[in-house]
C-alpha cells in the first residue's frame, strides 16, 4: 500500500499543536462564511452592507493574527520532528526501494498489457478481413 506522507510525519504532529491548528481554523470559517447577519441587515442605506462586510475582514484580521501568534510559546524547548534521523534515513531508502521494485512490476505489467491490446487488434483486423470475404461469398452464390 502506498501512502501518501511517512508514519513518521504523523508521529511527529503534537496532539495539542493539531487540536490549536483545527480550533483556529474552525474560528476563521466560521468568520468567514456568509452569515445571516447580512439577511437581517434592514436599512435604505445602499452601503450598509458594504461597511458590515469591511467590519467583518476586520475583525477577522484581528483574530488571526491573535490565534497565529497564540501558536508559539518562547520558553517551549523546540522538538525534533525526526527522534532518529539515520533510522529515518533508513526507513526512506526502505520505502524508495519498495517503490522503485512496484515501478518496476507495473512496467511489466504494462507491456504485458500492451502486447494483449496489440494482439487483439491484430486479431480483430484478420476477424474483419475473413468476414468481409465470407460476405463475398454470400453474395456471390446467390
Amino acid at each position: 500500500m502506498i501512502t501518501m506522507f511517512p508514519r513518521a510525519f504523523f508521529g511527529a504532529l503534537r496532539k495539542r499543536d493539531f487540536y490549536q491548528t483545527r480550533h483556529s481554523l474552525a474560528e476563521r470559517y466560521n468568520q468567514v462564511k456568509p452569515d445571516t447577519e447580512i439577511n437581517h441587515l434592514v436599512s435604505g442605506s445602499p452601503f450598509a452592507l458594504a461597511k458590515y462586510q469591511i467590519e467583518k475582514l476586520t475583525s477577522i484580521e484581528d483574530t488571526s493574527y491573535d490565534t497565529y501568534s497564540g501558536n508559539f510559546d518562547v520558553d517551549e524547548p523546540v522538538e525534533s520532528e525526526i527522534d532518529d534521523p539515520e533510522q529515518e534515513l533508513m526507513n526512506l531508502k526502505k520505502e524508495i526501494k519498495r517503490i522503485n521494485e512496484e515501478n518496476e512490476i507495473h512496467r511489466d505489467q504494462l507491456k504485458h498489457k500492451d502486447s494483449v491490446c496489440d494482439e487483439v487488434k491484430t486479431l480483430r483486423e484478420e476477424n474483419e478481413a475473413e468476414m468481409e470475404q465470407v460476405e463475398q461469398k454470400n453474395e456471390e452464390k446467390i
